[in-house]
């Protein structure tokens, strides 16, 4: 027997205030059925949809940069996708990273079309899928950050497999030498002309591929 779940409820606030941004726009709910799980694939399709960019100095202040620019502080591209696969099950609420034999699992929930993980006790945004669960957004953050004075240098980038927003500028650990004798804790502790704290939000569309 089919029976269907739906999840409503509304998107946290970050994301309310970037709909057009990242794409979160819709109103009707996704259909679950039974044993419904499907496997999606990145055909190359790429956006970037936010670009944060701080800069230290006198007057410490965000700055826009384009997506080429922002490239030369982030060491791998935009376009390249790491994962071979990703794997949701709708109806036991996981979501499956895979990467050659390496498979990770996340437990998820979903309000509409959103997914959610828990990351740090935390809910974070893990993508999108469309209504049909013909494509599937899987969003991406990756981050540089540099401290810099007359008599140190560091340097650090990486990436977060969700979406950070302008709150989350000095507060995440991965974006700052936060509580530690290097560290910007606001952008006030950006003095140096040289600081930068830059991350870039980008959103991989995945196309399903059952077999």
């Amino acid at each position: 027997m089919k029976y269907a779940l739906y999840f409503i409820g509304s998107i946290v606030l970050f994301l309310s205030c970037n709909k057009q941004t990242i794409g979160i726009d819709k109103t009707n709910d996704l259909v679950m059925r039974e044993e419904e799980s499907h496997s999606y694939v990145y055909k190359n399709k790429y956006t970037v949809s936010e670009i944060y960019f701080y800069r230290g100095g006198e007057n410490p202040a965000r700055e826009v940069i384009t997506e080429k620019e922002a490239q030369k502080y982030i060491i791998p591209s935009f376009n390249v996708f790491n994962l071979d696969e990703v794997k949701i099950d709708f109806n036991k609420m996981q979501l499956y990273e895979i990467k050659g034999v390496s498979k990770t699992n996340k437990n998820i929930s979903i309000t509409n079309d959103t997914l959610y993980h828990v990351e740090n006790g935390k809910r974070e945004v893990s993508g999108i899928v469309e209504l049909d669960k013909s494509r599937y957004s899987y969003f991406k953050t990756y981050y540089y950050y540099r401290f810099q004075n007359e008599k140190i240098k560091l340097e650090n980038s990486g990436s977060v497999s969700e979406i950070l927003t302008q709150k989350d500028a000095f507060q995440k650990a991965n974006l700052s030498f936060k509580n530690t004798e290097y560290g910007f804790n606001s952008l006030a502790d950006m003095k140096n002309k040289n600081d930068v704290v830059c991350w870039v939000v980008v959103s991989f569309t995945l196309e399903r591929n059952d077999p």
